[in-house]
């Protein structure tokens, strides 16, 4: 893990994991939202990285982060500012950022960017259908789990982590939580039993994920 410092608790209904890189003080939140994900989380490992499954969760939540830059006010406001670089017609401060983050074949727009000094933190509330209490499951251990998910809210490194892929019209541009991980400071994750029935096409070990986002300054501009 690249956070340093660690903390678990357990009891009979539910575990609390908390990871920790630095304090941040609450004054410094600028951003707070909710993602939610349904779906397979499988563990990341050296001999199976999960791009297609990685992908697949930043798909599902592309759509909630492109909506997010809708109807945030402060979001919504930088979406169509204009950029006073370069020669006129000056671009959006958005398409700007989409292609200063050309690779791959995506266009991509984090909405937390180093240039704008900005990391988060995240609260995740994990339902999984495994014991309550079980810090390992059929889908593999909550490390590994979490870092298929960190991987998901980053923009990809690679053109491996793609695979050939292609974005489809709704996918220009590509909205993603992270430029990249290490701009998470911190991680809570409350992990219980998901009660909701199997349904058709559903996997055993599927989990109901809602991340709550806070978005920090860490430093002046």
């Amino acid at each position: 893990m690249f956070l340093q410092t660690f903390k678990a608790e357990t009891s009979v209904e539910h575990v609390v994991i908390v990871y920790q890189r630095e304090h941040i003080p609450e004054e410094a939140i600028c951003v707070h939202f909710n993602l939610i994900y349904q779906g397979q989380l499988l563990a990341a490992t050296s001999g199976q990285s999960r791009s297609a499954e990685k992908h697949q969760i930043r798909q599902a939540l592309h759509g909630q982060l492109k909506q997010l830059w809708q109807v945030h006010p402060i979001l919504s406001k930088m979406k169509t500012a204009n950029t006073a670089s370069g020669p006129a017609p000056y671009k959006s401060f958005l398409d700007a950022t989409a292609d200063n983050n050309d690779r791959f074949g995506y266009r991509f727009v984090p909405v937390v960017f180093s240039s704008m000094s900005l990391s988060c933190a995240l609260d995740l509330t994990l339902l999984r259908r495994d014991e309550p209490g079980s810090l390992v499951s059929a889908g593999g251990d909550i490390d590994n789990r979490l870092k298929t998910l960190f991987d998901a809210l980053r923009m990809p490194r690679n053109r491996e982590e793609m695979e050939g892929r292609a974005p489809s019209p709704d996918e220009n541009p590509f909205y993603v939580l992270l430029e990249d991980d290490s701009q998470i400071t911190k991680v809570s994750v409350s992990a219980d039993r998901l009660l909701l029935p199997i349904e058709e096409g559903q996997h055993m070990n599927d989990v109901h994920l809602i991340i709550r986002v806070d978005v920090n300054v860490v430093a002046p501009f």
